[in-house]
């Protein structure tokens, strides 16, 4: 599962993700490219710079680096589950603007985030399983 998550890091033609520098110390610079859905059902494409640290095979943070989010910190970690991998998915945004700043957070920037991601999420797994039914048959 940790390569499929990760595969987008080997993929040097890929337009987004985009990897623009590796680090000495093994943390990547990667440019992300992001459509998501809003409250009106207007999608709108979000750039994002973010700095990504690989643990194989148990983890995958994200640091923003440049983009529409004043603090955007996320995480993915696996752990082997029975027959399984449990994903879990942590998240921290931030907007500058205090009280206002928070409340559009809240009512607005988490929700759709947390929708796009569930979707991502429901993406990754499905490719897991048919690449296992793949490799099975």
């Amino acid at each position: 599962m940790f390569k499929s998550l990760t595969s987008f890091l080997s993929d040097e033609s890929s337009s987004s993700p985009r990897v623009l520098a590796r680090e000495e110390s093994g943390q990547l610079i990667v440019e992300f490219q992001t459509t998501v859905t809003g409250l009106l059902g207007r999608k709108k494409t979000h750039r994002t710079v973010e700095r990504v640290r690989v643990r194989e095979p148990e983890e995958l943070s994200f640091t923003g680096i440049a983009g529409p989010l004043a603090l955007l910190q996320d995480r993915i970690s696996l752990a082997a589950e029975g027959a399984g991998t449990r994903v879990r998915y942590e998240s921290t945004v931030g907007l500058k603007g205090s009280v206002f700043g928070w409340l559009l957070v809240m009512l607005y920037v988490k929700p759709v985030l947390q929708r796009f991601m569930r979707g991502h999420l429901q993406q990754l797994r499905a490719r897991v399983e048919q690449l296992e039914d793949d490799s099975s048959g």
